[in-house]
């Protein structure tokens, strides 16, 4: 990681797991090297292999859903392969951060904006049917879409896509 990238809160997530996979670091040194608090420290790295990553896609492609590749109290990542879907409400999320990479296929993202009829689904989540002032965005393959916590969001598949998702989970402590 950059000398720069000092900082271990969320920032220093959304920041360097970004400019890692771009300077071509493995997804699990950036996700491991800035733990949010010395007790969320886990292993120093664990590697996916490439023929790892090719049979969960090929089992996800098969039947299209998700699998974790890496959990642990601060960060989780996500392989999603999806068809044709569309969220029927909007989410937000008080303690947790996205990263979307777009590996295969396209997928729209609304996001932003100020809720309309929004309740709480559990602690620290959210819902709404509506919102006001959103932003769409369009994402192919080799976009990453970055979404901080408390950004209202949500996703419209028309065809097929398939995605990592990177989230960082601060408990609340």
């Amino acid at each position: 990681m950059p000398n720069e990238i000092k900082d271990a809160s969320r920032r220093g997530f959304l920041v360097g797991a970004p400019a890692a996979a771009v300077a071509g670091l493995a997804l699990a040194d950036a996700l491991n090297a800035v733990p949010a608090r010395a007790e969320d420290a886990v292993a120093p790295y664990q590697l996916f292999t490439a023929e790892t990553i090719a049979a969960d896609l090929k089992a996800l492609t098969a039947t299209p859903g998700n699998t974790n590749l890496f959990v642990n109290k601060g960060a989780l990542s996500m392989l999603t392969v999806e068809g044709a879907k569309s969220a029927k409400e909007y989410e937000w999320h008080e303690l947790r951060d996205h990263i979307f990479l777009i590996l295969d296929g396209e997928t729209t993202y609304e996001v932003g904006g100020t809720p309309k009829g929004g309740h709480k689904i559990r602690e620290h989540e959210w819902l709404a049917p509506e919102v006001e002032g959103t932003k769409t965005l369009t994402l192919k393959k080799g976009d990453l879409l970055s979404i901080p916590r408390g950004v209202l969001h949500k996703r419209t598949t028309k065809s097929n896509v398939t995605f990592l998702l990177i989230t960082s989970i601060d408990s609340g402590k």
